[in-house]
């Protein structure tokens, strides 16, 4: 999606990647005056350029629509994804560039990438793939100019797509975040560890998706296939490897996806990983070494000097989707994010880990853009799909009439419940993950209307996510496709008591822009004498494209906190409930209280 571009005599162009499950997305964002802007710092003096800065070029490879296949295979719980998949949507992306009329002139001028990428998943190399891939570099031919809208693909370097055909890969296929295949392997695991030591040392419980436990499981059904792997890398890691046209180190906020990595030390977990694989072989196969986010780990690869970037282009560690995210908000203790999409997710920021580790139906991470510091993510399953459902019933799928029903809140004051009370719904048409409730409906009270039921669906939703965060948030972020709701927005800011802010401009690929930020971030880290904190300046480019869109009623603000205890003896109800269904499995060794506890994600 080319943008109009303004050619200086110096541009600074700082692209940002998205490797995500459906689809590569591209950001490139110019950023005027940089050096002004270290001179500014170094003296002393608040860089005031943020709202200068553009996103001039925008591109995504649709898998579906570019490659015919978005190359996932499921079976059963297992869900894997081609590892061709990523190298030929790389290929077509820098094609796409290099042909464009005014990106392919600026490809010269891009100061440094960076990016992200789904998490969670891995990539397996051969023990030939290290060799296959500097070979594939050095053997890559010149740009012969530099791009400038060639588009011609005769002569486009030689491609990485070759690497799977010369037997790069001891695997064909990733494992990625949507498989579910390894749960017998994180109940054994947290079994021996306990779940909240493991979530305190790594970030979270044991967890189907995570890395560590999809590698223990590969270890155990094919012993042969996991020795015959030389490395193992996250996908995140992959992107920089393809990216440096060799093996790259990992970004320690996207390590902490694994269940392996000890986010005291930043180090690789021994203990953890001799459960994990009891042979040892496990150490000698992970990418090494974890560096800081925003961490420049070399210049691009002679494939990408192929396509028109310069030799000086730098590579900055690519982390993972959802830390990349929060560095396109600028993230900070006073702020959350919250993300309204299929699955609806909460993002909030700690200064110490023992506060951000807030139980085993949530994630914490490094945060990206400010070190010692750690975000909690908690991700909710029934989202938006129950909502869309919801409309459709309630509201003959009108969201302007969805919006007018949330509006009035004909069920916020309990209705026929009487009193102060109000109505609450949880509808899981699949096991909720946060808070832990299996699939079913859960409500309370009777009198109820369909009006009623729509409301009490978003209210709960928002309260649980209240519930979830920490004292003294004073702004929301607000992505997702829910956020477009006003009146959704405005219930968020009454029951947190805090502004919400949306995108006022700029890019809506929120991750592939916070890569292109802490592209930025590493370029300007790189150059200047004086630390630069990422507040300094591509924080303030975050920043300029939001803007303040609600604030809190104060009559409501006062009602939602009234009966925010009424909820919370609610909920823990619910999961009462769910406990029982489910089978008393999970009571050996806990109180009734502790594990309510512990089903809430709440630490004692």
């Amino acid at each position: 999606m080319p943008a109009n571009m303004s050619c200086s005599s110096s541009p600074s162009i700082f692209l940002g990647l998205d490797l995500s499950t459906q689809s590569l997305k591209a950001v490139a964002l110019s950023v005027p005056g940089v050096e002004k802007a270290l001179e500014d710092i170094e003296a002393g003096l608040s860089w005031e350029g943020g709202g200068s800065s553009k996103v001039i070029w925008e591109e995504e490879v649709n898998y579906e629509d570019a490659l015919g296949s978005d190359g996932v295979s499921r079976n059963g719980s297992r869900c894997t994804q081609g590892v061709s998949t990523y190298l030929r949507a790389f290929d077509e992306l820098m094609r796409r560039a290099r042909a464009d009329p005014a990106m392919g002139r600026m490809m010269k001028h891009v100061r440094a990438i960076g990016g992200c990428a789904q998490q969670h998943g891995a990539v397996y190399w051969a023990s030939e793939g290290e060799a296959l891939l500097r070979k594939l570099n050095e053997s890559a031919p010149s740009s012969g100019g530099g791009g400038g809208g060639n588009n011609n693909q005769d002569d486009s370097p030689t491609l990485y797509a070759p690497l799977e055909g010369w037997g790069a890969f001891s695997r064909s296929d990733c494992s990625i975040w949507m498989d579910s295949s390894t749960e017998d392997v994180c109940d054994e695991l947290n079994l021996k560890f306990g779940e909240d030591v493991v979530s305190k040392r790594t970030g979270a419980a044991f967890t189907p998706r995570f890395t560590g436990p999809q590698l223990a499981k590969f270890a155990r059904d094919d012993p042969e296939l996991f020795q015959a792997t030389s490395s193992v890398q996250l996908i995140s890691t992959f992107l920089t490897s393809l990216l440096l046209g060799a093996m790259g180190p990992t970004d320690f906020s996207d390590s902490s996806g694994q269940n392996m990595v000890d986010l005291r030390t930043r180090e690789y977990d021994g203990e953890i990983l001799a459960a994990l694989d009891p042979s040892g072989a496990l150490i000698s196969k992970l990418s090494s070494p974890i560096v800081p986010s925003c961490t420049v780990v070399g210049v691009v690869g002679g494939v990408l000097r192929g396509y028109g970037f310069s030799p000086t282009c730098q590579v900055v560690a690519i982390t993972g989707d959802n830390p990349s995210t929060a560095a396109s908000m600028n993230l900070n203790i006073s702020s959350a994010a919250i993300s309204l999409g299929t699955s609806d997710t909460l993002m909030t920021t700690f200064s110490e880990i023992d506060e951000a580790t807030r139980g085993s139906d949530s994630f914490t991470f490094p945060n990206p853009t400010k070190d010692q510091t750690f975000i909690n993510m908690t991700c909710c399953t029934n989202g938006g799909t129950v909502r869309a459902q919801a409309c459709s019933d309630i509201a003959g799928g009108d969201w302007s009439v969805f919006d007018r029903i949330i509006s009035s809140g004909s069920g916020k004051r309990g209705g026929d419940d009487g009193g102060g009370s109000s109505k609450w719904l949880m509808k899981c048409p699949v096991d909720e993950s946060s808070p832990r409730v299996p699939r079913g409906n859960f409500r309370s009270g009777g009198g109820w209307i369909p009006e009623d039921e729509l409301y009490a669906l978003v209210q709960t939703r928002i309260m649980h996510l209240d519930q979830k965060s920490p004292k003294g948030i004073s702004r929301i972020m607000l992505t997702g496709g829910g956020s477009r709701s006003p009146a959704i927005a405005q219930l968020i800011a009454d029951v947190f008591g805090a502004d919400v802010w949306h995108v006022r401009s700029g890019s809506g690929n929120a991750a592939a822009l916070g890569g292109s930020l802490m592209a930025l971030q590493g370029f300007v880290s790189g150059k200047n004498r004086m630390p630069v904190d990422y507040s300094d300046i591509s924080g303030k480019i975050a920043e300029a494209g939001w803007e303040v869109w609600k604030t809190p009623d104060g009559a409501m603000e006062d009602f939602y906190a009234s009966i925010k205890d009424d909820y919370r003896e609610w909920e823990m109800s619910v999961v009462a409930k769910g406990v029982e269904k489910k089978g008393r499995s999970k009571l050996k060794g806990k109180t009734t209280r502790s594990l309510f506890d512990w089903l809430l994600g709440r630490n004692n």
